[in-house]
């Protein structure tokens, strides 16, 4: 009984058009991972510039626990590798708008929070920790923000504890 909508969706999608051919399901998780990949590496270009060092960081992460067993089992893979997508963009947005304080960064950072939100529910712990910290210099703003962050949790919750009670009986 986890709630993830869009792992559902391409589990459905792969099974009603790909029943027994591992080869699609694969490159879902190829996919995924690809995306993933690229997201860091934009990310650590982001932060750090053109520099070779960075392909050492891109190479830890991708040898990182973390990003090993997702992409080996397809049933971790379709929760774990799309909260990574979200991750990695939704750090590389919330950093576009420490840079520039453009408030189109910020909802970006809130759609990359509910894309892994249709996944894995653990991006609620993502989104606790790693709100964005650089709303201070607009109070107003920032409230709105926290209270959208609160609303999409309290959202999430409501869905789970319905489905929940919708299960057990």
């Amino acid at each position: 009984g986890h709630l993830m909508p869009g792992a559902f969706w391409v589990i459905w999608w792969l099974t009603h058009w790909f029943p027994f051919e591992w080869t699609a399901w694969a490159l879902v998780l190829i996919g995924l991972q690809a995306l993933a990949s690229v997201g860091m590496l934009r990310l650590l270009l982001s932060c750090f510039g053109h520099r070779k060092a960075i392909l050492a960081l891109l190479a830890g992460y991708l040898a990182m626990a973390s990003t090993l067993p997702a992409f080996i089992w397809f049933a971790a893979g379709i929760n774990q590798l799309p909260l990574q997508v979200a991750l990695v963009f939704g750090l590389h947005a919330h950093l576009g708008y420490l840079r520039t304080r453009r408030t189109r960064h910020l909802l970006v950072t809130l759609g990359w929070t509910a894309f892994g939100l249709l996944f894995y529910e653990k991006t609620l712990i993502l989104f606790v920790d790693s709100r964005p910290k650089g709303i201070d210099f607009l109070p107003e703003l920032g409230r709105q923000i926290e209270v959208a962050g609160v609303r999409l949790q309290a959202l999430q919750l409501v869905i789970i504890l319905v489905s929940t009670i919708l299960l057990v009986g």
